[in-house]
């Protein structure tokens, strides 16, 4: 990683939770969380938008002090509608970066946000760093590099140390035997899912299982949801989702 520092700012949190994270094109994004639900003539430009994502350019005052007015539930709702795709994958990869050596913040603040755990309550931890960072002053305010771009996305990848605990000691999985139709749709997956304790879930984010580095093993691992009312539909899974519900089992290459 290369040696670089700043404050949490707008363009260090978007990239953090929402770069390549979207469902929405980024100027929809980031306009559901500055704006809301505005009318068309306050919506942001194209060209405003790309600036507060790059750091070329504060947010406005007037939108600012909006922003830090609004209560917590709001702030929750707007980056539920904000069309981040892997909520988990974004609240993770802010809290990596939080505590790795890129990031400058208050302690009081640092601690306020990480008492709250990304994997349980991820849109409100996201909501959280989301008003420390649009309260970043404006001489802290520094433009996204390139390298800086991959030394945040990297903190996707990295383990946090409850999951680095995890890795030491994985658990000890069940080797089915592959008989059922779930099994066969499931084709080159090392890893399946018992589809006989499967509900209907809802939801498209993905969480490390423990034990499995998913983003090391990316390539053989796939996490596979058959909907409970149409078996051909495929979802990927929460963690939560799948210790409460599921059985997980490891199919032998």
């Amino acid at each position: 990683m290369a040696v670089w520092r700043v404050a949490l700012s707008f363009p260090v949190f978007f990239t953090a939770a929402y770069r390549d994270n979207s469902v929405l094109l980024q100027g929809d994004a980031v306009n559901v969380l500055l704006v809301g639900d505005g009318t068309p003539d306050q919506m942001l430009g194209k060209d405003i938008v790309t600036r507060y994502i790059s750091g070329k350019r504060p947010i406005s005052r007037t939108t600012v002090s909006t922003l830090i007015k609004l209560d917590e539930e709001t702030l929750m709702d707007r980056v539920s509608k904000s069309g981040i795709q892997d909520v988990i994958l974004g609240a993770q990869c802010l809290s990596n970066l939080m505590q790795s050596e890129h990031i400058e913040i208050p302690a009081y603040a640092k601690n306020a946000i990480q008492e709250i755990s990304y994997e349980d309550d991820p849109y409100r931890f996201i909501a959280s760093c989301f008003l420390q960072a649009v309260r970043c002053p404006k001489d802290s305010l520094v433009p996204i590099s390139k390298e800086m771009m991959e030394d945040i996305l990297t903190c996707r990848a990295e383990l946090s140390p409850s999951e680095q605990a995890a890795e030491r000691t994985p658990e000890k999985l069940v080797t089915p035997k592959a008989s059922d139709q779930s099994m066969q749709d499931a084709d080159e997956a090392d890893l399946l899912i018992n589809t006989k304790t499967l509900p209907a879930v809802k939801g498209m984010a993905t969480y490390r299982i423990s034990g499995l580095n998913y983003e090391k093993e990316r390539e053989k691992i796939k996490l596979l949801l058959l909907d409970g009312q149409d078996g051909n539909m495929k979802r990927q899974l929460t963690t939560k989702e799948l210790y409460d519900s599921l059985e997980i089992m490891r199919v032998s290459a």
